[in-house]
């Protein structure tokens, strides 16, 4: 015998369920993981769940051949993060939604080639650099690659427990972005660590005259070495007209005499001018300083 609040309990119930998971794994392979798991979702369908099957099998993954589907991407493509997760959910047989694992061997620990690991090294290099540069108002240091280790679990340069200072940041390569971590060792970093002290920092170095810092700071930039470039219109040429192109012929910039060329401090377009003459060297008249936009600066 049912009261009148017995349909709200049963609505409540409902609101108040959360998705839970199944996992269907095994020793061993081909015992029937799949099959089993199929027809589980199928029956829950039939009673009015919602299920979704997500094979983690990389290797051979057939739960899509199962549900006769043929899919565009699968599971490998979010762990390589080219998809989200909810952009690869399918759609087969009796309703049953499913994410394939991927067809062929996925390697976690893929194999880097000669050319992804020069694009590392540069980047490892740079990076260093910066380091120096960074640390060279602290204590004088000198940073240097030893060796690339893609794989990580035959390194150990500290022992587990020690306790470390982790470095983020987010790195942008053409349309590519992701992040590089730097860890330092607290043993590397406890014999100057006194110098870390902001009063002590002051101490050594005499700021306690009006600007002092401000001085410094002016004379230490100063010297700093940038690259300027004068630029030109960008033009457009088609691939066939690239690799037709011999020794003595002119290529057409759209970019005519009276329009200013842009120079750019490093990456930053800084001034407009016009090209001329100053003795035996090509020169620019700067005609116009531009204002900086921080809209145009590579993520870092």
């Amino acid at each position: 015998m049912t009261d009148q609040a017995e349909s709200l309990r049963r609505q409540m119930l409902i609101k108040n369920n959360k998705a839970r998971i199944v996992t269907v794994t095994s020793g061993k392979g081909g015992v029937g993981k799949s099959s089993i798991a199929l027809n589980l979702a199928i029956a829950l369908n039939r009673r009015g769940h919602s299920a979704l099957i997500i094979d983690t099998d990389f290797g051979f993954s057939n739960i899509d051949v199962m549900l006769g589907v043929r899919t565009k991407y699968d599971l490998t493509d979010v762990i390589a993060r080219r998809r989200q997760i909810r952009d690869i959910i399918e759609t087969g047989l009796e309703g049953v939604q499913f994410i394939a694992g991927g067809s062929g061997v996925y390697e976690l620990d893929k194999t880097f080639t000669e050319i992804e690991l020069s694009i590392i090294e540069r980047v490892i290099r740079k990076v260093l650099s910066l380091m120096s540069e960074a640390w060279d108002r602290i204590n004088r240091i000198s940073v240097q690659l030893d060796r690339i280790e893609t794989s990580s679990q035959y390194v150990q340069i500290v022992s587990a427990n020690e306790p470390i200072a982790i470095i983020t940041m987010n790195v942008k390569i053409g349309n590519v972005s992701d992040i590089i971590n730097i860890c330092i060792p607290n043993v590397a970093v406890q014999p100057i660590a006194k110098k870390l002290v902001m009063k002590t920092w002051y101490a050594e170095h005499n700021f306690s005259q009006k600007g002092g810092l401000t001085k410094e700071l002016k004379q230490g930039l100063s010297a700093v070495t940038l690259s300027l470039k004068a630029v030109f219109n960008d033009v457009d040429a088609t691939v066939k007209e690239i690799m037709g192109t011999q020794v003595g012929d002119v290529i057409r910039i759209d970019h005519t005499i009276d329009t200013p060329v842009t120079v750019n401090i490093e990456h930053m377009p800084k001034f407009k001018g016009f090209i001329g003459m100053h003795g035996s060297n090509y020169a620019i008249k700067v005609t116009d300083i531009l204002k900086e936009n921080t809209q145009n600066e590579p993520d870092v």
